[in-house]
């Protein structure tokens, strides 16, 4: 098991949407990694707030429409521990999947 590549935005208040930064995050991993999205098996989507906050409580779907023809997102929100549940699922699903990818997100 290794990571194969990162993925990030700036941080602080920015103008882009959720959605945007979601998007700019799994294009900057792709890149970083040298894979295609047609190489990865499994996304987690790792959110707590973004129904309260942006109104969108439907993330894991949200990403599937970035992905013609690949629908594999699956969305993690455990509260405060939606990261490490995400990071705890993909482990889990090495098993079954050569490559997952983990899309953290929170946008005040």
């Amino acid at each position: 098991m290794f990571i194969s590549g990162i993925g990030r935005t700036r941080f602080g208040a920015l103008s882009e949407s959720l959605p945007e930064l979601l998007y700019e995050t799994m294009y900057n991993t792709l890149k970083d990694s040298y894979l295609d999205i047609s190489d990865i098996g499994a996304i987690f989507v790792s959110n707590f707030l973004g129904g309260p906050l942006n109104g969108q409580r439907h993330l894991n779907s949200l990403v599937s429409s970035f992905l013609p023809d690949i629908n594999i997102p699956l969305r993690i929100e455990t509260a405060y521990a939606s990261s490490g549940s995400a990071i705890n699922q993909a482990i889990y699903s090495l098993q079954q999947y050569e490559n997952i990818m983990i899309l953290g997100a929170e946008k005040k």
